[in-house]
């Protein structure tokens, strides 16, 4: 039941000497009934706390169920609200407290804020736009109706069913942890609303096969909080069938013009898919696709029109490509053979000659294009007399190469008489001069080498000087030119063809080469002749082929394989 109780501090100014506290109950379905309370606050015990908290704290209190206690009563049940009253020199004169039974808590519930929370949340949470009409929630989920109610113990003092459950945040924390995380936050003054699914567990009166939104709002005045929950299809119901609405009206909004979009799209793609299949197939290498028809003046027709003329253009391309291809496939096949020609003029064999021990003899020839304007050329003239030759003709192609034909030709024939090297270099100059053109010319170093000896006699005609190497990794520059470059004057203006000499011991080798060697660039730097030095040094032990195939290799990497100029080196080596 529910009371009124008022109690006075005895010896207060104008109040009784003795203490006085009287109480007024009602108990449903009975008169109210008046009770004398006088030895709860006569002190010969421990004084209530709703008579001792408001004097002490000097305001109005909530006492949670338990700490209001009227005989006979359970003090379970009962709330109360207690408030001082103060004599006229501000002493603490009294209290007057009204009891509320905890089942009476359920009656209080005329839109709730939390409830207006939740109404707020439906339209400005969960859907894109406001719902359009109200929506009717129940007050409650639970199955009588109702809400919860927590005490600032975490007891729940109230529920619909009448059911009483101790430290609910404690239960929640093992069941719900971020519900029991929510109802502290809310016994701190912040409410909370958490979506949860099965509540059963840990609040009695909940469907098993819901999910919630539950809302915990703390009751500012009492301390206590203030729970209820709406079921998730409850309130995701009405917007729902909104969005549906909206999703019907969309569809049927969009149904004619995208009806009229596809007309329309079909009439101007039909001349696209067709220009689209002639792409594909001269994709496909087909040139002879038919012309598209051009039926308008628009955009696609011009595009129609384009493109009939571009395959009109590329068929007219293609024709004189392949005629062009074929030219030119005509003539590098005429470059392979001369360049095959060519080679065969070089000496191939090797080592050249397997019957002559005494010496280690190698050479090679790379040309810049297909064929090339340098050469190399050795042979015996006498039995003890082996002839060496290397030449660089002015230019490149075709006429360097026939000027090399000729030259090697006419160092042959003169060398043939057994003439001395210097008596054969100008003879070829003589006859170039001649019959050559006078732009041309030709560098050569022609060689006169005793095998039983290691006599070397030589004539440097404007060529780059040979290297001396042994195999102990010593390499130095020798046979300078010692007379002018050959085709250029008959008469001797230029100086005579001198003859130098050096004898070669048993390991030491003479390397002979051109200036592509030394000329070869990598963007504005030269191979040089340090590294050329530098290289045979590094492989002087090796024999003749080794060290020339190496100087080839190195030099065609130092150029990426782009050679600016023809390369040919020539080595010798005594072996006795």
């Amino acid at each position: 039941g529910a009371g009124t109780l008022i109690a006075f501090n005895p010896g207060t100014p104008r109040g009784p000497r003795v203490p006085m506290a009287v109480g007024m109950r009602r108990v449903p379905g009975s008169l109210p009934t008046v009770e004398n309370l006088e030895h709860l606050i006569d002190g010969r015990g421990d004084r209530p706390a709703w008579f001792t908290r408001p004097a002490a704290e000097k305001k109005g209190i909530w006492l949670d169920p338990g700490d209001f206690k009227e005989p006979g009563i359970d003090t379970g049940r009962l709330c109360a609200y207690s408030s001082p009253f103060f004599a006229a020199n501000e002493s603490f004169g009294g209290v007057v407290a009204v009891s509320l039974a905890v089942s009476d808590l359920q009656h209080l519930r005329d839109d709730p804020p939390i409830i207006r929370r939740l109404r707020g949340l439906q339209g400005r949470s969960l859907a894109t736009q406001p719902a359009t009409g109200p929506v009717q929630y129940r007050s409650t989920p639970l199955n009588q109706g109702g809400y919860i109610i927590v005490d600032r113990s975490g007891n729940m003092i109230s529920h619909p069913d009448g059911v009483q459950v101790k430290d609910l945040i404690t239960l929640a924390g093992g069941h719900s942890p971020h519900v029991a995380d929510a109802m502290r936050k809310a016994q701190r003054g912040e409410g909370e609303i958490v979506t949860v699914g099965e509540l059963d567990g840990l609040i009695p009166g909940f469907d098993h096969s819901e999910s919630y939104v539950l809302a915990i709002e703390p009751i500012p005045t009492t301390g206590w909080l203030f729970i209820t929950a709406v079921p998730h299809s409850e309130l995701m119901g009405p917007i729902q069938r909104v969005l549906l609405n909206r999703a019907w009206m969309l569809g049927l909004t969009l149904i004619v013009p995208v009806g009229i979009v596809a007309v329309v799209s079909r009439r101007f793609c039909r001349p696209i898919e067709t220009l689209a299949d002639r792409v594909h197939q001269i994709s496909r290498g087909n040139l002879d696709v038919e012309p598209v028809a051009v039926k308008t003046r628009d955009e696609i027709g011009r595009l129609t029109s384009g493109f009939n003329k571009m395959t009109a253009q590329l068929r007219n391309h293609i024709s004189a490509l392949t005629q062009q291809s074929a030219a030119r496939e005509k003539v590098e096949s005429e470059l392979r053979i001369a360049r095959q020609i060519q080679t065969d003029l070089l000496p191939r064999a090797f080592p050249p000659f397997p019957d002559r021990p005494e010496f280690d003899l190698h050479a090679v020839n790379h040309p810049a294009r297909h064929i090339a304007g340098d050469f190399f050329d050795f042979f015996f003239v006498e039995p003890d007399k082996l002839l060496l030759v290397i030449a660089d003709v002015s230019g490149k192609g075709i006429p360097a190469a026939l000027l090399m034909a000729v030259t090697r030709t006419i160092i042959r024939n003169v060398a043939g008489t057994g003439l001395p090297a210097a008596r054969v270099v100008e003879h070829a100059n003589r006859m170039l001069v001649q019959d050559s053109d006078p732009g041309m010319f030709v560098t050569m170093f022609v060689a006169e080498y005793q095998p039983s000896t290691g006599r070397l006699s030589y004539v440097n005609a404007g060529h780059p000087a040979a290297i001396r190497f042994n195999r102990n990794g010593d390499a130095m520059q020798c046979c300078e030119a010692n007379g002018p470059i050959v085709g250029v004057s008959g008469d001797g203006e230029l100086g005579p063809f001198l003859s130098g000499e050096l004898v070669l011991q048993p390991g030491d080798g003479l390397l002979l080469y051109t200036d592509g060697l030394t000329e070869a660039r990598r963007g504005d730097e030269f191979y040089g002749e340090q590294r050329l030095l530098d290289e045979v040094r590094e492989n002087a032990s090796g024999d003749c082929r080794t060290l020339c195939m190496k100087l080839a290799d190195v030099v065609g990497a130092y150029q990426r394989q782009q050679l600016s100029d023809d390369v040919t080196v020539l080595a010798i080596r005594r072996t006795v």
